[in-house]
């Protein structure tokens, strides 16, 4: 996939033109949330070799490697073109002159959520056009934030509650989370809490079941966004309850060459008719994906 291309630049910034300097936040909004995305690169990257049990040969496990790779590349790739064009270059000295002298703007932190881009589209005023799924995950979307140890026993009971087919259980010292998901899934997974100082805390995913399609499972979550997110890890767990009777978004068919079912997963956020963010997942063979 080729990067997207160049948008075209705008006019000039006019400090009384509110749509304009509006579309300059969105701009800068879309360029915030592609660099937090890219915080996960290297995790993603390597993913495959650091779970080389989940590939059944060195060559299943090359192709996995070279797919995150080329992955890696295209949002490098992507952000690079978004940086450089010659109208975000323009914004961002327009921003670089706002953090100067009085009454200076203070920056963006890493795991803020504004809403330029919804703003943008209010007045009328589009942005450049890139990550627009990424610009739908971040609005009102607490998913992007890293999970704290301490806050996992009771974001476990918030997130089960009116949620059916799945079961959970918190061990005593809360480090390892277990969850079944009923028939026809199931799927019984456990998830240990990896915490190590000055880090944000790590999910590592193992599943009872050893099937092949059990363990290509593990691999769509082990190369999943938000690696250090519990809502979002627990939300793509409970995406397959139907593993085996929802078909794949891109070819319409329920079963791939090798007999595998749709176990990639790519979360959507979607506005419904009353304009409030829903999330979906759409299921997708490994080779869609």
């Amino acid at each position: 996939m080729s990067p997207p291309a160049a948008p075209s630049s705008p006019p000039p910034i006019d400090d009384g033109d509110e749509a304009r300097l509006t579309s300059a936040l969105a701009r800068l909004q879309e360029l915030h949330i592609q660099l937090r995305h890219l915080r996960s690169t290297i995790p993603r990257l390597l993913s495959p070799l650091l779970t080389p049990q989940l590939h059944n040969s060195p060559e299943e496990l090359y192709k996995a490697f070279a797919q995150s790779a080329t992955a890696a590349g295209e949002d490098i790739k992507s952000f690079k073109v978004a940086w450089e064009v010659e109208g975000t270059r323009e914004v961002r000295e327009r921003a670089k002159e706002s953090r100067g002298g009085e009454g200076a703007v203070r920056r963006w932190l890493v795991t803020e959520r504004v809403g330029w881009a919804d703003r943008a589209a209010t007045v009328g005023v589009e942005g450049d056009g890139n990550a627009v799924e990424d610009r739908e995950e971040d609005d009102g979307d607490d998913e992007k934030v890293d999970t704290k140890a301490e806050d996992v026993a009771e974001m476990v009971e918030r997130w089960k509650e009116g949620k059916e087919g799945v079961e959970m259980e918190v061990d005593g010292e809360g480090k390892e989370i277990k969850v079944y998901l009923s028939p026809p899934a199931r799927i019984h997974f456990q998830i240990h809490l990896i915490i190590t100082l000055g880090r944000p805390v790590t999910f590592d995913v193992v599943c009872k079941e050893a099937a092949q399609m059990h363990k290509a499972i593990l691999r769509s979550i082990a190369a999943r966004h938000s690696p250090h997110n519990l809502n979002y890890l627990l939300d793509m767990l409970a995406s397959y309850k139907d593993v085996r009777a929802r078909p794949c978004q891109k070819c319409g068919k329920l079963l791939d060459n090798r007999a595998l079912f749709p176990v990639a997963r790519r979360r959507k956020r979607e506005k419904n008719k009353e304009g409030v963010f829903e999330t979906s997942w759409e299921a997708l063979h490994e080779g869609c994906s």
